[in-house]
């Protein structure tokens, strides 16, 4: 009896948490102390309690009961598992200082649960306040010459104490979390094994992100500009900016400052050259105003060279001067991804937008004159009307509340996808259709326009025909085209991965189904920009294909609406971000470049193309297409309420601009900067006059008159798209090479 009281004696108190673990450096600490362990600051002040380990998307939960001291750097932490089977699934972990912070390192068994959502209990303490996840990079010059990009520093998500912030490194931007979870991101390591981690750096109040980024990559300088209007647009005047240069690591130095702003033309319009001299971590700023003009835009750079390590930034200012819209009504240009802001539905209505791809139209309309639609993902399975009638109501309940005109049903089916599985989702979708239009006849919904997901004919010839088999086209309202376009110009019209022979093959295609009349919805166009990379344009190129791209899509028959793709840069689960790995020519994900703006909300000069056509082509009509005889003179010719309007642009050079770079299909390919001009042939044609003056809009909107003489006026052109009122379009005998 007396062995087995002591037995029990020893078992319970084994089962009880020690008094108190602690272990802390000079940074930080962590103390287990009644059964709760917790981030303690440098003055010895909880952050907050790391608890227990649920798994979110399955019922498991491994609950933190105890600690142990492994040495003293590091503690091991010890689970129990609630709601699960001990035999497939266990949690172990490690939570360690690091010399700037800690760790939290998983080791997960797991079968037959989701681990997925694996969370990690993180309870704030004393008024810490976690924020949202914020972003660095830096930008980076290609090994040879090029274009200049930016790419990932760090994604960080801050917790602000009393005394420190302690900043939660993220390794992707998913920004899954609760009130009080993080998620951990577990990556598979074995069979039914997996591993993760969450790590915390400690930092001074006064260190925001880009500093304390810099730091942990060994950067010397912090380079940033920013400018007192949202977007860096002025409506006229003089744009100006400030550039902040930081020392980041705390030592006195010395480094060679220059900073340079070019215009459209590469005309320097502003540089500073001079050596500056830095105590530790002292902050210099700069303002400068640059000239006045009534339109356009300024690319300017600024770099640090410390001992023979250059740090840079670079940004875009424009001047887009207020335009008031009368024939939105008829246009087709809209806008198909942007960040779902305030601010940005202003700049999308300066921009001529009149269709949104989503959003609640009982708002948009009446508060900025622009139509969304509402749009979803189909789903890769058979309808069921016991499981799947709540998810097709809340579509239809969404529809009617928001009053959206025009349901946009799937994105892209099939892409990429085996025959036989291309096979199986369109009877998913077909069946899916037919249950969409029953619930909208049902609903009084007569007036809600059902359309299919985005189709490229020449890479969806076997979806189309298997749509046709199933009788989808006959239950839609319209068909949607993404015409995919890869380095041709928009008004190349041969097959393959072109902007208007997509439309046109697609028409003829869907003709011959027997719904040539019914309207096509391009719900994702592009003029890529991911600098160096063949298959995109260049920032020059973009403009002018936006031109050409908002053109077409007034020319075309039946086209009913063309959203471009995208307002902003990054991806729709990484708004604004940075390219996680990119050697300048071949992107880690390429849509993180498709956007009007650059990273940092800057305009592209393709924002000023699309505003300048959008502007010229308000309340148009088109009249016919136009070529020259014996020429490369190429256009479009439109009425306008502003008179006639042509836009024209030669093609001596053809239409496949990659080919326009000496080292095309080599690894050498580098596209050029903005400011050049990347056409090789000008040539001269002479136009008849309706008047004593013509007016000539560039692709990024800027005006000049020219005086005719004798009913005349000749023009040096290229393969840029020019918009130009007063000409009358006819084949005088008239052509220069320079």
């Amino acid at each position: 009896m007396k062995f087995l009281c002591s037995l029990l004696l020893l078992l319970s108190a084994a089962a009880l948490p020690a008094q108190e673990i602690k272990i802390a450096d000079n940074i930080c600490g962590l103390r287990f102390s009644k059964g709760k362990l917790e981030l303690l600051d440098r003055s010895g002040l909880p952050v907050f309690r790391i608890g227990n380990f649920p798994f979110i998307w399955s019922p498991p939960i491994a609950v933190l009961e105890n600690v142990e001291k492994i040495n003293d750097t590091t503690l091991r932490l010890h689970y129990r598992l609630t709601k699960g089977d001990p035999e497939k699934i266990a949690v172990s972990a490690t939570c360690s200082l690091t010399g700037r912070g800690i760790r939290l390192s998983y080791d997960v068994k797991a079968s037959g649960v989701k681990t997925g959502g694996c969370m990690q209990n993180l309870f704030l303490l004393n008024g810490t306040v976690k924020t949202p996840i914020r972003k660095s990079g830096y930008w980076k010059r290609p090994l040879k010459s090029g274009v200049p990009f930016e790419i990932r520093g760090h994604y960080m998500k801050p917790f602000c104490g009393k005394n420190q912030n302690f900043w939660l490194l993220k390794h992707n931007a998913l920004n899954w979390s609760g009130k009080n979870t993080e998620h951990v991101g577990l990556v598979r390591k074995g069979n039914n094994r997996f591993a993760g981690e969450l790590e915390f750096i400690a930092a001074e109040k006064e260190t925001d992100l880009d500093l304390l980024s810099a730091r942990l990559l060994n950067r010397r300088f912090v380079l940033s500009f920013s400018a007192p209007k949202e977007y860096h647009l002025w409506e006229q005047g003089s744009p100006e900016c400030t550039l902040t240069l930081r020392e980041a690591s705390g030592k006195e130095t010395a480094a060679d400052l220059k900073l340079i702003v070019r215009d459209y033309d590469g005309k320097t319009v502003f540089s500073r050259q001079e050596r500056l001299s830095f105590q530790g971590g002292e902050k210099k700023q700069f303002r400068t105003l640059l000239p006045a003009m009534e339109r356009g835009i300024y690319f300017a750079e600024a770099s640090l060279n410390c001992n023979g390590k250059e740090y840079f930034t670079r940004t875009n200012l424009a001047v887009l001067p207020p335009f008031r819209y009368h024939g939105l009504e008829n246009s087709p240009v809209g806008m198909a991804a942007y960040p779902e802001r305030e601010s940005a539905y202003r700049l999308m209505q300066r921009l001529g937008v009149h269709y949104l791809r989503y959003g609640n139209n009982a708002v948009t309309l009446p508060k900025y004159g622009m139509v969304s639609f509402f749009a979803c993902h189909a789903p890769p399975r058979l309808f069921d009307k016991t499981k799947d009638a709540p998810l097709l109501k809340k579509w239809i309940d969404t529809i009617e509340k928001q009053k959206n005109p025009v349901f946009e049903f799937g994105n892209e089916v099939g892409w990429k996808k085996s025959r036989q599985q291309q096979e199986f989702l369109i009877r998913c979708y077909a069946s899916w259709v037919r249950e969409i239009r029953k619930a909208l006849e049902e609903r009084g919904l007569h007036q809600v326009k059902l359309i299919t997901f985005g189709i490229q004919p020449d890479y969806s010839a076997i979806i189309m025909e298997m749509m046709r088999k199933e009788k989808v086209f006959p239950l839609l309202d319209g068909l949607t085209l993404h015409p995919g376009r890869g380095f041709y110009t928009a008004d190349d019209d041969k097959g393959g991965w072109t902007y208007l022979g997509i439309i046109r093959k697609a028409r003829k295609l869907f003709t011959s189904y027997g719904y040539g009349d019914k309207p096509l919805y391009l719900t994702e166009v592009y003029a890529a920009t991911h600098p160096n990379d063949s298959w995109k344009d260049s920032y020059r190129q973009a403009a002018e294909n936006v031109v050409l791209s908002i053109a077409f899509a007034y020319a075309e028959k039946n086209v009913e609406a063309m959203l471009f793709y995208k307002l902003h840069q990054g991806v729709s689960s990484d708004p604004n971000g940075f390219q996680e790995k990119d050697n300048g020519v071949v992107p880690n994900n390429a849509e993180y470049d498709f956007g009007l703006l650059m990273r940092d909300d800057s305009p592209k000069p393709s924002l000023l193309a699309f505003a300048a056509a959008a502007e010229a082509l308000d309340g148009a009509r088109f009249l016919r297409e136009f070529s020259r005889k014996g020429t490369k003179l190429r256009g479009l010719e439109f009425d306008t309420p502003r008179g006639k309007l042509a836009i024209l642009y030669d093609r001596t050079d053809g239409t496949n601009l990659a080919k326009l770079s000496p080292a095309f299909r080599t690894p050498d390919f580098r596209h050029k900067e903005p400011w050049e001009e990347h056409w090789k042939t000008t040539v001269s044609h002479r136009f008849r006059t309706s008047g004593n003056e013509i007016t000539v809009i560039d692709p990024i909107g800027r005006r000049k008159t020219l005086p005719a003489v004798n009913g005349s006026v000749t023009l040096k052109m290229n393969g840029s798209p020019r918009m130009i009122y007063g000409l009358i379009l006819d084949d005088p005998p008239s052509k220069t090479t320079f």
